[in-house]
């Protein structure tokens, strides 16, 4: 399994775009992914300002992520960070273990 942790930092005056891109990738991921295993993506609360998202994948393998990194809506939605100038700085992407804990006590 390949974990991936995105931290999106948006800029200030677009963060309802990104959180609706966001939205709108993971329910295309969802739909066409079956071998993502989980896509979750979080916003902070505590933020003192813009909020960051953090967005928490894991994929069965290396296959899996390639499929999702050359999908049209992922490519589409790199194009629309760019372009509309969302970001306040580049994503911070990074590959993951696991090392500890567990997922759910539900």
């Amino acid at each position: 399994m390949i974990g991936i942790t995105a931290i999106v930092t948006p800029n200030p005056d677009k963060v309802e775009d990104v959180r609706k891109g966001l939205k709108d990738l993971a329910d295309k991921v969802k739909a066409n992914e079956p071998d993502t295993l989980r896509y979750k993506i979080t916003e902070q609360i505590n933020a003192e300002g813009t909020p960051l998202f953090v967005v928490v994948e894991e994929y069965k393998d290396e296959a899996a992520v390639d499929k999702h990194m050359n999908s049209e809506y992922f490519k589409e939605l790199g194009a629309a960070i760019k372009d509309q100038n969302l970001l306040a700085k580049p994503l911070d992407i990074m590959k993951t273990k696991v090392i500890g804990g567990y997922d759910s006590k539900l």
